[in-house]
């Protein structure tokens, strides 16, 4: 078997239309009329501002914006920052669909409240840090801290991959 071609129910008959890479971000871009351009369009027009008020109203981006205030008071369920975390991600990666800075108010207000609810020495739970101090690392099985700090690392991505500066995959 060469490598990077899997012996599997598909056969390559033409190696060379086959990319083993990843598809650089602007290499290929859908059309609005196909059924996953057509959605992309409902994400950027509908779902996203949908989004935002959303985060709004349950308290989620009041978490982070309060955290170490006397105005904190946690809401929502403990892993409520998660909702700003992959709200980031499909921020970033629909403003390269957009090519336009449509959100970047409302990351830039996301961005401050995380900036706010950091603590010095790095750590980033408003549930943990600021409702059950005592907890912190306590609950790897079911506490959501690894998987809010996973959808926060995949925001950075995001934004790392639809930056100016973002590096190219060849």
């Amino acid at each position: 078997m060469k490598k990077g071609f899997i012996d599997g129910p598909v056969k390559v008959l033409r190696k060379e239309l086959v990319k083993t890479e990843p598809i650089g971000l602007n290499e290929y871009k859908l059309s609005d009329q196909s059924w996953l351009g057509e959605r992309q369009v409902i994400n950027a027009e509908k779902t996203i501002p949908h989004l935002k008020e959303q985060l709004i109203k349950s308290g989620a981006l009041a978490n982070l914006q309060n955290y170490g205030t006397s105005k904190f008071e946690f809401k929502g369920l403990w892993f409520a920052d998660h909702d700003i975390h992959k709200s980031l991600e499909g921020f970033f990666w629909n403003q390269n669909y957009l090519e336009s800075e449509a959100f970047s108010d409302f990351i830039q207000v996301c961005t401050d409240a995380l900036k706010n609810a950091q603590e010095p020495n790095g750590y980033l739970n408003t549930w943990f840090g600021g409702v059950h101090p005592e907890k912190k690392f306590s609950d790897f099985a079911s506490g959501h801290e690894m998987y809010n700090a996973g959808h926060l690392i995949q925001a950075a991505v995001a934004q790392n991959r639809t930056s100016e500066n973002a590096p190219e995959f060849s």
